[in-house]
């Protein structure tokens, strides 16, 4: 997976979803974040075990994908984080946050991991 999406945008968008992460969780993957990027669309998602939390955004995609990555450690890195065009890249078990003067290795979650959620009714 390899996308461009402004820093503003992303930040608000996983601090939302993390604020709906367990504190405590029963299992690891609770506490990731999931990024599914695919067209010209990201959607963040997070699980706390009953409500599942999404937030779709514009993003400029160059690779197709899906992962999982720390939500509460991605939300503090990008609220500290200028307002700027993040890239995000994440593969083979490595993933890199990139900004100008700012290079963030973080270790993804296996995505096989993540639950099967039931889709959300139309509106």
């Amino acid at each position: 997976m390899r996308l461009t999406i402004p820093q503003p945008e992303l930040a608000d968008a996983v601090k939302w979803v993390e604020k709906g992460l367990p504190g405590n969780p029963l299992y690891p993957v609770m506490m990731a974040v999931r990024f599914q990027a695919s067209g010209d669309r990201l959607r963040v998602s997070g699980w706390d075990g009953d409500t599942a939390l999404h937030a779709e955004l514009d993003a400029d995609v160059e690779e197709e994908g899906v992962t999982l990555l720390p939500g509460r450690f991605l939300a503090g890195v990008l609220g500290a984080l200028r307002k700027s065009d993040l890239t995000i890249e994440c593969g083979k078990g490595q993933g890199v946050l990139t900004a100008p003067g700012v290079r963030i290795d973080i270790r993804p979650s296996d995505a096989g991991q993540w639950p099967n959620l039931p889709s959300a009714p139309a509106v």
